[in-house]
Formats: C-alpha cells, structure tokens, sequence
C-alpha cells in the first residue's frame, strides 16, 4: 500500500516538469528579422564606412535578402554594387539617399546564401 503513493508523487512530479518546459519553450520566440550579424574590416575606395552594415534575412533565416549601408559624406553620384564571395557585383536597388552628411543604402531583394558565405565586398563606382 505505501508504494502506490509514492508512484503518484513520481508520476505527478514528472508531469508538473514536462508543464513547466513546455510552457518555457512556448515563450521563446523567433530570432529578429533584422540584425547586425558581423562587421570586419572593409576597405571602399572613394568611401569610408559609417556604421555597420544592417542585414535582414528571408523567413527561415537562410539567405540576405537586404542590406543597409551607411556611407560618410555624399556619394549619391556614385552607385554601389555587392559581391558574395567574390562573384559577380549585384546592384544595388537604391540610388542612395543623402541626410545628415550620410549617404544611406537600402538594398533590397538580394538572395545572398547565409551557408558557405566567406565574403561580402562592397563596391562604390
């Protein structure tokens, strides 16, 4: 007789845990949809760098499909391209918009694949 609540105790115990994990991992939601993923030294001949390149991904986190990139001084008379791992440039969608002394890159509709990624160039011509 002793030992049937001590199996009610165990079997209560286990299910108030899986409870509590489930409601934990209910909680914890996707990763933003746009973030600063890294940022090393880059070199752009005619144009320096403001701040970090900003991407957003597609859905499942597997391709860039934009790119904000801020430039020091005013560099609308020029365009800028992006090339992954040293392929071919692809324009960028933007032609720039300068505020503030900046010059400001929203490049869209990219489909840069985030898996074997080594290099991203930023081209200003």
């Amino acid at each position: 007789m002793r030992i049937r609540p001590v199996v009610a105790v165990a079997l209560t115990a286990a299910a108030v845990s899986a409870v509590g994990a489930s409601a934990y991992t209910a909680s914890i939601g996707s990763t933003p949809p746009t973030a600063v993923v890294a940022f090393g030294q880059t070199s752009i001949t005619g144009a320096v760098m403001d701040s970090s390149p900003v991407f957003a991904y597609n859905t499942d986190h597997s391709e860039i499909a934009q790119i904000t990139v801020v430039l020091q001084g005013d560099t609308t008379s020029s365009s800028l391209s992006l090339s992954r791992n040293a392929a071919a440039p692809v324009a960028c969608s933007d032609p720039g918009g300068l505020s503030g002394g900046k010059t400001t890159y929203v490049c869209t509709g990219l489909t840069f694949a985030v898996a074997g990624m080594t290099t991203l160039g930023y081209i200003v011509s």
